[in-house]
This record gives C-alpha cells, sequence and structure tokens, in this order.
C-alpha cells in the first residue's frame, strides 16, 4: 500500500465505473494527491460519515496504514463490489451488511459503524448498538461518546446524564479537552431538567 500501489492512478477508472453503475453520489477516502473533480468525481461525500451507501476507499486506508486511529477499519468485515483498478475498492454499504458483520463477531468498529448508521433513524436502538460496543470492548472512547449523546437524542434525559458522567473521565484521561468540555456542558444541561 502507500505510494506503492496508491497514488491516483485508478481515478480515471473510478470514475468510469461510477458513470456505469449510474452512482452519482459516492463518499470518497482517496490516499492519493490527484484531484478526483479532474476526472469527473466531484461532489464526492467524506467516508468518514458513516451511513448507507456507495463508498470508494483507498486500499492504503483499508490496510490501517493512514490516517491514525484507523477510522475506515470497519470496512475490512465487508466484501467490497469490485477492486477498481489495483488500489481502489468500491462498497455499497447497507445496514443488514454492517448488522451481519457485527453479529459474525467482528471488530469494535464494525459495531460503531451499525451504531452509526442507526443513530439518524432510531437514537434508542444506536444506544443500544453502543451499549453492546462498550459489553464487548469496555471504555470504548467513541461508543462512550456516542452513547450518550443517543441517549440524549432518544429522550432519555437521565440515561443521557449518566452516560455523560461516564464520558467525561475518559475524555479527561485522554487529554481530549473539547469532548470533555462538551460533556460537561452536557452534564449541567441535563442536571437543571
Amino acid at each position: 500500500v502507500d505510494s506503492n500501489l496508491d497514488w491516483g492512478q485508478d481515478l480515471p477508472a473510478l470514475s468510469r465505473e461510477l458513470r456505469e453503475r449510474g452512482i452519482e453520489n459516492v463518499r470518497l477516502a482517496y490516499f492519493g494527491a490527484a484531484l478526483p473533480s479532474r476526472h469527473g468525481i466531484s461532489g464526492a461525500g467524506d467516508a468518514k460519515e458513516t451511513g448507507e451507501g456507495w463508498y470508494a476507499v483507498s486500499r492504503t486506508f483499508l490496510a490501517g496504514v493512514w490516517p491514525p486511529g484507523d477510522p475506515y477499519g470497519w470496512f475490512r468485515a465487508l466484501r467490497p463490489v469490485k477492486l477498481v483498478g489495483g488500489s481502489i475498492a468500491l462498497f455499497d454499504v447497507r445496514e443488514a451488511d454492517v448488522r451481519a458483520a457485527w453479529r459474525a463477531g467482528r471488530g469494535a468498529e464494525v459495531g460503531m459503524a451499525l451504531g452509526l448508521i442507526q443513530r439518524a433513524r432510531d437514537p434508542a436502538r444506536a444506544a443500544e448498538v453502543f451499549a453492546e460496543v462498550l459489553a464487548k470492548h469496555p471504555g470504548h472512547y467513541g461508543a462512550l461518546y456516542q452513547r450518550a449523546a443517543a441517549l440524549e437524542a432518544a429522550g432519555r434525559p437521565a440515561d443521557a446524564l449518566a452516560a455523560w458522567r461516564t464520558f467525561l473521565p475518559a475524555a479527561e484521561a485522554a487529554r481530549d479537552s473539547d469532548q470533555a468540555a462538551h460533556a460537561r456542558a452536557r452534564i449541567a444541561a441535563l442536571g437543571r431538567r
């Protein structure tokens, strides 16, 4: 991976593949330096925004080499529709596929992806998924945060307050001052109810 394989040479092929399949909206996680718009790939969404739909992900990102934190690791549990050229995997992500991967015992990143997919539609169910992630991977930073946010979105203020109180020490330990401040603000707001 890295620049030995993944340097933008397959953007023209990706553009053709998207046109042939009639895909107008793709979330792109691309490692190379060339501009996707020069190959007719425009309006691409951010692949870090987890949801259902089409994704094109560079193999360097799939390998977990870059960026730090392996935000695209959950794709490794899914099968791409096509490997475009040799460097870009094309995925059609559906909730059922992510749920099946999670049930098959794939890692925390798959459970997180499932929870994020469900959050907009059903925050109460998303909170349950994040609780499942925490049961299997206690102290998972992202799951602690997302569970608190989902409980609040689901209209469960007492549970959300408890979840934010659990998240705050994790944010402080991680020296994540922005998220710690956010948690304190949520605790104050929910505590006044």
